[in-house]
């Protein structure tokens, strides 16, 4: 008993300025979204970057619809009550007469295919997340999925060239938790499925895989050549990544809030970032590797299970090197790396050298204009000029509207306390 209050007062100090640090920084969040007419996104993707992230789901409810370029104030989910009604129907039952009731209550024109594989792999989602959760909350469980399966769908009926992936619904997971609004998460969505996530929606992997092959290898072959050389005795192919860069790593890690903190970086950087955050934890785990037997089954399955080996206070110091890799070998040098990797490695052929010549290269293309603007305008903003109230209105009466955190949700009030606006759709914890 004595050594563990000697244990509880020396980790007290170290607590109370980790405390202190977050509380600084969630000011500094708050004063990014709030302080101003407009949102600082470069200051907003910096706070997001560096230690904690964005620290907690009310600043994400925030930050993440900024960074994406969507307005949350324009997002209402009764709009949407009628879909996740007829997907909560079809989950409860069985066969096809649970999808055939969900083609008649909606004019949804997702593939019959693909809605019955959503449907399976939702009645498994969420559950590695809370793996504590008890009987009595497996109601609310299934309320959580059948809102996920609703934002799914409306996502592959918005954009028919999609196509749904298993892992996809572990990624609407974390937005859903995040989020807590079926409608704002199906918006943020719809941004990272034609950006972020559009080459893991192909018809094929092949635009992820060559993206892949064309970065994972070449950089081990400079930044730790004996490893690579392991790694190539195996015989070992880079595909193990597909996994974490599909789901962002959300079914790889069982703590919710290690993987937002990752969310919050892979929406504020480089869509390339998921891979070279797969090379930094590869090359912290070198000597694991190196003493790993150099056979197929030995390593891949080692590999694997990298991510299951990191502390989460260890992921923002693996972030930080990553970012660094990325700044010293950017990825538009990663096609000359790569061509420089094959005279060495490959020179009969093989898989880079072929991604050489791919047409589709996924990851490695020009951000759109919304992940790279400097500015948005706040959400008070953005509410007076929805009610009217624009600066050059002179005849009616200036109110100042305040974004107040609520259990409830994020609500706006004018400072008469008139309520202007009712935050997201509220789908329990």
């Amino acid at each position: 008993m004595v050594g563990s209050m000697l244990k509880e007062m020396v980790a007290t100090p170290a607590n109370l300025l980790q405390q202190r640090k977050d509380s600084a920084k969630r000011t500094e969040i708050l004063k990014c979204l709030r302080c101003s007419s407009t949102v600082s996104l470069w200051r907003l993707r910096e706070l997001a970057l560096t230690s904690g992230g964005l620290l907690d789901d009310n600043l994400r409810m925030l930050a993440w619809p900024k960074l994406l370029g969507v307005r949350r104030i324009d997002c209402n989910d009764s709009d949407y009550f009628n879909l996740y009604s007829a997907y909560n129907a079809a989950l409860n039952e069985s066969g096809d007469a649970g999808v055939s009731k969900f083609y008649s209550r909606t004019k949804c024109n997702v593939d019959r295919k693909m809605i019955e594989q959503v449907k399976r792999d939702v009645s498994r989602s969420l559950w590695h997340l809370k793996p504590s959760e008890s009987k009595r909350s497996a109601a609310k469980t299934k309320k959580k999925q059948s809102a996920v399966g609703g934002c799914i769908l409306k996502v592959l009926d918005e954009e028919p060239d999609l196509n749904y992936y298993q892992g996809f619904h572990d990624v609407v997971s974390i937005f859903l938790i995040t989020l807590q609004s079926p409608h704002l998460t199906t918006s943020c969505l719809l941004r990272t499925t034609t950006h972020h996530f559009g080459p893991s929606m192909s018809p094929s992997f092949a635009p992820l895989t060559t993206s892949i092959n064309l970065a994972l290898f070449p950089l081990l072959s400079l930044l730790s050549p004996p490893l690579l050389s392991h790694l190539l005795l195996s015989t070992v192919e880079p595909y193990f990544l597909i996994s974490w860069l599909i789901t962002w790593f959300s079914h790889d890690l069982k703590n919710l809030q290690t993987i937002q903190r990752l969310y919050d970086a892979f929406l504020s950087s480089h869509q390339t970032l998921p891979i070279y955050l797969s090379l930094t934890i590869i090359l912290s785990h070198t000597d694991f590797l190196l003493k790993t037997p150099p056979d197929f089954s030995s390593i891949h399955s080692a590999l694997c299970s990298l991510p299951s080996k990191i502390n989460p206070p260890e992921w923002d110091g693996l972030l930080l090197r990553s970012i660094q890799i990325m700044k010293k070998h950017p990825p538009l040098t990663l096609p000359n790396l790569a061509s420089t990797y094959c005279k060495r490695y490959e020179p009969n052929g093989g898989k880079v050298t072929s991604s050489l010549t791919s047409p589709s290269v996924g990851l490695i293309t020009s951000p759109p204009s919304w992940l790279i603007n400097s500015h948005v305008p706040s959400d008070w903003v953005l509410i007076k000029r929805r009610n009217g109230r624009s600066k050059g209105s002179r005849k009616r009466r200036k109110e100042t509207v305040e974004l107040q955190e609520e259990e409830g949700g994020i609500i706006a009030r004018t400072a008469s306390g008139r309520e202007v606006k009712r935050g997201g759709w509220r789908i329990g914890r």
